[in-house]
């Protein structure tokens, strides 16, 4: 369960008043508010001097200032930073156009230390659980943070880049024809062989209807085609024809015309992504042998006779054998018993059936290497004082901050929020439309260039002409593989989503129907609808499960307003935000 609702912040400025009191935690050890006497959230002491301060919440000079102090504990600029970017990966950009609205963020953050101080008060820190959990994060940190370190400054190399986006982005111009009859396809092949002209032989075929294909080039991807295709373009230079080739419609014969490689920045980026990928790993698999040379010494007499899947000593002996297999500069030795406890957690289904399967002994040492590589880059991590770092102790509180909420959810407001059936029928039935299936279409195009060709195909196929037939031999079609073109896919489509011209176009069409289109760039589409499905409610049943997780989710929020309101009566909370204030 999320511990705080996420929110998205561009940029913004947040006005602060500061009195000119010490507070706690920063000044001196005096109190904002006397003991015996409890602030309210909307104000301040008329009688204390203030100050107002636009802060700009990006900057990092302002992120330790507070925004509220709850029970002598702080909420930062930091925080709040981190509240609304949670949702988008942080602040992005400077927005001037309009204020944003601060207040519901800052109550969150607000019920959010409520509710963890009151789990701390009731002992939830220190119950082997959360310590056990904080621990895990805590260690993973510190190896995450290291290697984080390590690769920063590390850039993709620009050539690999390029070759891989090549890749990514070719296309091949490919003109074919398929034959139901191996024979035909080889005759074919040795007409051409023998100095047959390839366009208009093809046209020839089709026109008579002998065999499939288009008497125009297609630019295709090589994620639409199959790999026996692949493996013969990857011989072939433009010009040249293929050998026949089999495939499951039939034997296809085809020429390659061209091959291109369009811009596209989106898959440049993914590309370099990649490249960085690969070229972080190798470093840290450098990095990995180098500080293994610098802390590990290895017992090799072992790690070579040792048999996890032998009857002798047998596997549940080895759990408690104390021999060590490596030696660790600064740190516990790895033993027999640490080795086999971590390969019977590998193998979590059953040590058992993994020894009978003869799989333990082949990832043995992969396990080891693990157990190894945990050890040395938190050692490394700690010297370096990682582990004293602002951004490590702010990642561990978080979580601990996360571990503690969703425990006293869990345990303290979760059992006594109970749901009827009643009231999931009742919010079924006011909200009906959520639960309702839009309209949808399945759709099938056929685009020209000319509006003469689009009407004479048309007219055509109201008179009962296949459109599948059109679609394969009509003249005038604009090429497949240009870009901008609509395309429904083989799946029925939500009409909703359409934009609104081709939604105006198919408006009151049902199966069967034909439709024009004039999209923007004066294409001129012919739309078949091969099958409209229209709205319907989704059965109360069929939808309990999702009504169920939302009206939970709605009770559990005002069970913690509800909380958080008795919490608040007995707590000192001091807001500094005049953008709360002014709620």
């Amino acid at each position: 369960m999320k511990t705080t609702k996420q929110f998205f912040l561009a940029y913004g400025i947040i006005s602060l008043i500061f009195l000119f009191v010490a507070m706690p935690g920063y000044a001196s050890d005096e109190k904002v508010a006397k003991s015996d006497e409890k602030v309210k959230e909307n104000g301040w002491d008329n009688g204390e001097e203030q100050i107002a301060l636009n802060v700009p919440i990006s900057s990092p000079s302002f992120s330790i200032f507070p925004i509220a102090i709850v029970n002598d504990e702080p909420i930062t600029i930091e925080d709040l930073k981190k509240a609304v970017g949670r949702l988008h990966g942080g602040v992005e950009k400077k927005e001037t156009s309009s204020r944003k609205d601060y207040s519901e963020i800052i109550k969150r953050l607000i019920n959010t230390k409520l509710i963890v101080q009151e789990a701390k008060n009731m002992g939830f820190d220190e119950l082997e659980e959360v310590k056990n959990m904080v621990d895990k994060y805590a260690k993973s940190t510190l190896l995450s943070l290291l290697q984080g370190q390590y690769v920063k400054d590390l850039k993709a190399d620009e050539a690999e880049v390029d070759k891989l986006y090549k890749q990514m982005v070719k296309e091949w111009k490919i003109k074919s024809v398929l034959f139901d009859k191996e024979d035909d396809a080889k005759k074919f092949e040795e007409e051409i062989k023998a100095g047959g002209n390839f366009d208009e032989r093809i046209e020839s075929l089709i026109t008579e209807g002998k065999v499939k294909g288009k008497k125009e080039g297609v630019y295709l991807k090589d994620k639409d085609l199959l790999p026996q295709i692949i493996k013969t373009l990857s011989d072939m230079n433009a010009g040249s024809i293929s050998p026949v080739i089999s495939v499951d419609s039939g034997y296809i014969v085809f020429r390659l015309d061209d091959v291109r490689y369009p811009d596209n920045p989106d898959v440049k980026d993914e590309a370099r992504d990649k490249v960085l990928e690969i070229e972080r790993f190798k470093a840290l698999s450098n990095y990995n042998r180098e500080l293994s040379n610098k802390y590990i010494k290895l017992n090799k007499k072992i790690i070579d006779t040792i048999n996890f899947e032998s009857k002798q000593p047998g596997f549940q002996n080895l759990l408690k054998d104390k021999r060590v297999v490596a030696e660790v500069k600064g740190g516990k030795p790895v033993t027999v018993e640490e080795w086999a406890e971590a390969i019977k957690k590998e193998f979590f289904h059953g040590v058992d059936e993994a020894i009978k399967n003869k799989k333990i002994n082949q990832k043995k040492i992969d396990i080891l290497q693990k157990i190894l590589g945990k050890k040395i880059f938190r050692l490394e991590a700690l010297k370096k004082g990682i582990d004293k770092t602002e951004e490590y102790k702010s990642m561990i509180n978080e979580y601990e901050i996360s571990v503690l909420f969703g425990l006293f959810m869990r345990k303290v407001i979760a059992p006594n929020v109970k749901l009827k059936d009643e009231e999931l029928k009742a919010y079924y039935d006011e909200h009906i439309s959520e639960f309702s299936f839009p309209q949808m279409m399945k759709i099938d195009t056929i685009v020209f260039k000319k509006i003469q060709d689009a009407e004479s195909s048309l007219d055509k196929l109201k008179k009962g002409a296949e459109f599948s037939f059109i679609k394969e031999n009509a003249d005038g079609q604009v090429d497949g593989s240009t870009e901008g073109l609509l395309g429904f896919g083989n799946a029925p489509v939500v009409t909703s989503e359409l934009s609104e011209d081709v939604q105006r176009a198919v408006a009151g069409a049902g199966s069967g129907d034909l439709r024009m289109y004039v999209s923007p760039e004066k294409y001129y589409y012919i739309l078949y609808i091969k099958d409209m499905i229209p709205s319907k409610p989704q059965p109360f049943e069929d939808a309990k499960d999702l009504i169920y997780d939302k009206v939970l989710k709605n009770k559990l929020g005002k069970a913690v307003d509800d909380w958080t309101d008795k919490l608040r009566k007995d707590s000192t909370i001091r807001i500094y935000a005049i953008d709360y204030n002014n709620k």
